[in-house]
């Protein structure tokens, strides 16, 4: 589970299908939603007539006592914007550990299907084990590509100073008064590549920040009507 803590020390954990957040009901800032232009009431938080969070009752087994707030995750990233890098490096610490445990598990799979050959077969020795090497190299090889044996393009070349759109960034800042560009990140990711439009929008903002300050550049993501915004400026 996908939790920590807001600056008042508010609780939060992520729901399931990574599209709500739910926080303690007792520590919701009414106050900053506001200031946001949202409208709250006794069980329920509306921008204009659209509703963005409601009053319930938590799932979780060990809160299942407790009142819970569950609010759309563009909502409480429009309130609170630092939870955009908090919930996306908990969500690779997540699937770091995962990627650890199946790891583990797989290695513990192959040591016991590995059986040495009889020596009554002795003439089958060397068959025997090329074909015990090839398994264990097909199970490795299968683990590295990823689930379904679809194989995972290194981060690298996902983001890298090398890549066209790096140069595109460059000549948009140059060419702005400001020295910043604001786009929302369906357009930034057209502009990067077909292979980026798939991404969410965490994965963008962590892959680029850590490939923009090399040029003296920053990510930052804001909310302009309640659509998510990318703003790239020189640091």
């Amino acid at each position: 589970m996908i939790s920590g803590k807001l600056s008042n020390g508010t609780i939060w954990w992520l729901s399931t299908n990574g599209q709500k957040i739910w926080i303690e009901s007792k520590d919701l800032e009414k106050e900053k939603f506001k200031e946001k232009g949202y409208r709250t009431t006794d069980d329920r938080i509306f921008y204009l007539t659209n509703e963005m969070g409601e009053l319930t009752t938590s799932r979780l087994e060990s809160r299942k006592r407790k009142d819970a707030w569950i609010i759309k995750v563009d909502a409480m990233l429009d309130v609170y914007p630092e939870l955009i890098t908090e919930i996306k490096t908990k969500e690779i610490e997540e699937k770091k550990k995962k990627r650890e445990s199946v790891s583990s598990r797989n290695k513990r799979e192959i040591r016991r299907e590995f059986k040495a050959p009889s020596m009554e077969n002795k003439d089958n020795i060397t068959e025997s084990n090329d074909t015990v090497i090839k398994s264990d190299e097909s199970i490795i090889e299968s683990n590295e590509e990823g689930s379904n044996n679809i194989p995972k393009k290194p981060v690298g070349d996902y983001f890298s100073i090398d890549r066209p759109y790096i140069t595109w960034i460059k000549d948009e800042i140059d060419k702005s008064e400001k020295g910043e560009m604001i786009i929302s990140y369906k357009d930034l990711k057209s502009k990067m590549g077909e292979e980026f439009e798939e991404m969410d929008n965490f994965r963008i903002f962590y892959g680029l920040n850590k490939v923009l300050p090399t040029i003296g550049m920053i990510l930052e993501s804001k909310y302009v009507k309640r659509q998510s915004m990318a703003v790239i400026k020189k640091s």
